[in-house]
């Protein structure tokens, strides 16, 4: 037989590790939803520094349509190489979209 407050002590205990597991619950949703705002603004920001890079490259920015997620390496940073190559090829088919300081220069960047 068990003690007669043993029962009272385990309940207690009970809704106590329920009363935890709700906050941590609670707090896992925060985490969650913040998470997704964080990778959200990082996208943003990689979009921003990508247009801001093109524009280097591309009289419009937005000729470039290679997709932001296709640039990006293993670790989830925009891989310039990879962008570089795609530009090149863009501007070897479409010479016209050259910013004006690549204009009269081949696609390598020689006069």
């Amino acid at each position: 037989m068990s003690a007669p407050g043993s029962h009272a002590a385990c309940e207690a205990q009970a809704a106590k590790l329920r009363s935890e597991a709700a906050n941590h619950r609670r707090r896992l949703r925060i985490a969650e939803a913040r998470s997704i705002e964080l990778a959200a603004l990082l996208r943003e920001y990689q979009q921003h520094t990508l247009d801001t890079w093109l524009a280097h490259w591309l009289l419009d920015p937005s000729d470039f349509t290679s997709p932001l997620e296709e640039l990006l390496d293993a670790d989830g940073r925009i891989d310039y190489w990879e962008a570089e190559h795609r530009v090149r090829v863009l501007l070897i088919q479409k010479p016209h979209l050259a910013a004006p300081r690549l204009r009269g220069t081949d696609v390598s960047g020689r006069s």
